[in-house]
């Protein structure tokens, strides 16, 4: 079994499959980025805003629709970072 502390160096796929097979929660997977950012950013300071409240509502939300047996996308429960230089 995959810990939530193994994800952030997990690929994107690896943790989708996890979230897919219901062995991942979205929201373990959104925790487990928030904690690997306030770990990290520190000495990076690579994540000027981090959108924790917004991320976690989401995140339930997708959970929910996997519950319900609602179809997701081939990367739901994968937490994004989008760098400001884009």
């Amino acid at each position: 079994m995959t810990l939530v502390a193994d994800y952030p160096g997990m690929e994107a796929g690896a943790v989708a499959g996890l979230v897919r097979k219901r062995e991942l929660s979205p929201v373990e997977s959104v925790e487990a980025a928030l904690a690997a950012i306030a770990r990290l950013d520190d000495r990076l300071n690579a994540i000027p805003t981090i959108a924790s409240d917004s991320a976690l509502i989401a995140a339930r939300d997708l959970e929910g629709r996997i519950l319900r047996g609602e179809p997701v996308g081939p990367l739901a429960g994968v937490p994004v970072v989008i760098k400001d230089l884009v």
